[in-house]
């Protein structure tokens, strides 16, 4: 990877984001604006969900801003995302666990070359990011409602110039 990245670390979640309805879609406000972004990658992700109310394999796809790094065909169309976090159920399912809410993760390899997969190259380079909007899909490509998805967790890395050329 380039010399002259720095790397900045960011942990958002349901409580430190907002939404304003019932649907899971979140907001993330920075504090300072980030400049000159060369890439972005989810190290980690985790949702909090009823257990009983997925099967086990079903995908909950995540969308982050505009960026697309996954596809898929949902229904016959082409759908990009983000990021994606298959249901398993089978290392946590008992009958005692059906009505609870419970993390389902996903952890990110470690590598950070440029050609890692998990890494979202911006072409051109993002000359500045002040939130990031968060919003959870299931399989039919329908936003979840809070009833079905209680939280989540995302951490991300931002790798962006050391020396900026943006002046906004």
């Amino acid at each position: 990877m380039e010399e002259d990245l720095d790397k900045t670390i960011i942990y958002v979640n349901s409580i430190n984001s907002h939404s304003v309805n019932d649907n899971c879609t979140f907001t993330y406000d920075l504090v300072e604006p980030l400049k000159d972004i060369v890439y972005i990658k989810i190290l980690k992700s985790e949702i909090f969900a009823k257990h009983s109310l997925f099967t086990d394999g079903e995908p909950v796809f995540i969308k982050l801003n505009d960026y697309k790094r996954i596809s898929t065909v949902i229904g016959g169309n082409a759908t990009k995302f983000f990021e994606t976090i298959s249901i398993n159920k089978s290392d946590k399912s008992t009958s005692a666990l059906s009505n609870d809410v419970i993390p389902f993760k996903k952890d990110s390899t470690t590598s950070f070359h440029k050609c890692d997969p998990n890494l979202f190259q911006f072409k051109p380079i993002e000359s500045n990011i002040k939130s990031f909007v968060i919003e959870l899909y299931d399989q039919n490509n329908e936003i979840f409602d809070k009833s079905h998805i209680n939280g989540f967790n995302i951490t991300l890395c931002i790798y962006h110039r050391y020396r900026k050329i943006s002046q906004f």
